[in-house]
């Protein structure tokens, strides 16, 4: 395993959540003056539009966003070469910072096209969605859905990797963050079949920081005997 990597301080925009949520839905063409701000445990929410109708949530904190548009499509088809072309104009139309943006993914979905953009430069994280936005077009080109991330790169330090065997260690006192639906909270006995060097997105106050992790997967056996292939990740920082 690798001795460093990589370390991604991202943001999401700087501006007042309602405002900045007001501008994108009005570039969007989504009803604009009623735009609602909640705070549920600390979560801020906005949300713009009409719900049933075109709407554009935003959850600044995690720089989540989704919109959807009931905008009816035309009478033409566009080609499937100007798809990644003609999403990436109107990400761009609507403020989002497209220069941040990797090639387009195209593949079609339940009578649609998804176009996918991953956030260049960083790895894909193992928990989660990718870091990216997808855009859904109709046949004609009309947006009628668009979600994911508006983040972009702060800056990237490189960091110290503790060994494979210190990860292990601290799995095994019960650290880490165990994907596995709660079975291992009665105790029983991990066995790892794959190691692997990846990376989670995490809420460090009001950084979000894409950090390496070292993933261990495999079997977990609970003391009644009932097995489970399970995932379990810890910080692979060296402290």
């Amino acid at each position: 395993m690798a001795a460093s990597a990589i370390v991604y301080h991202l943001s999401p925009p700087s501006e007042d959540p309602v405002t900045f949520c007001r501008e994108v839905a009005r570039k969007a063409g989504i009803p604009a003056d009623d735009v609602r701000a909640t705070d549920l445990s600390g979560r801020v929410e906005v949300l713009a539009g009409v719900p049933g109708a075109s709407v554009l949530y935003w959850r600044p904190a995690a720089g989540v966003f989704q919109l959807s548009s009931n905008t009816a499509p035309g009478g033409g088809v566009l080609s499937p070469t100007m798809l990644g072309d003609s999403a990436r104009s109107w990400l761009a139309d609507i403020g989002y910072p497209v220069s941040a943006l990797g090639e387009s993914s195209v593949a079609e979905r339940d009578g649609l096209w998804q176009v996918a953009f991953p956030l260049a430069g960083v790895p894909v994280p193992d928990l989660g969605y990718p870091l990216g936005v997808t855009v859904m077009l109709q046949r004609d080109g009309t947006v009628a859905e668009a979600y994911g991330y508006w983040l972009t790169i702060d800056y990237e330090e490189s960091v110290d990797l503790r060994s494979v065997t210190d990860a292990w260690q601290m799995v095994t006192h019960g650290d880490g963050y165990w994907r596995d639906g709660g079975l291992s909270a009665g105790g029983g006995e991990f066995r790892a079949e794959s190691v692997h060097l990846g990376a989670i997105l995490t809420d460090a106050g009001k950084d979000l920081v894409l950090q390496p992790v070292i993933e261990f997967a495999g079997v977990f056996t609970a003391s009644d005997g009932t097995t489970a292939p399970i995932k379990v990740y810890a910080q692979a920082a060296a402290e």
